[in-house]
């Protein structure tokens, strides 16, 4: 069973109500649950991105990934045998605040066009 979202909700914060259109934590930081016979139980910090989903799930039902995949599978993450997944990731909110956004080492770098909607 995987459980997961492809963004997060602001809900207040940063004096956005109900939107998930920033690079915010409340935006990009999203649950992750996997639940797998082998996995090894608790919780991870390592940097993960959605694309990284698709890539676990076919290496579970033993499938192999079409080489165009840029995700990779979280299987070793999951099973204790690796404690960092990337070491950086990049995040795109492509509406029409344009933002962008690098998070590495517990940093996030961002860059954006602001247009003055937000504070």
């Amino acid at each position: 069973m995987v459980v997961t979202s492809d963004h997060g909700e602001s809900l207040g914060e940063h004096s956005i109500y109900f939107d998930h259109a920033s690079v915010y934590e409340d935006t990009v930081h999203v649950p992750l649950i996997v639940r797998w016979g082998e996995a090894d139980s608790g919780r991870r910090d390592a940097l993960v991105q959605n694309i990284d989903v698709t890539a676990t799930i076919l290496e579970l039902a033993q499938i192999d990934p079409p080489k165009e995949m840029h995700g990779r599978s979280l299987l070793p993450l999951l099973k204790g045998e690796a404690e960092e997944h990337r070491d950086t990731v990049y995040v795109n909110q492509g509406l029409w605040q344009a933002k962008r956004a690098m998070i590495q080492e517990g940093l996030k770098y961002t860059n954006c066009i602001d247009y003055g909607f937000w504070p």
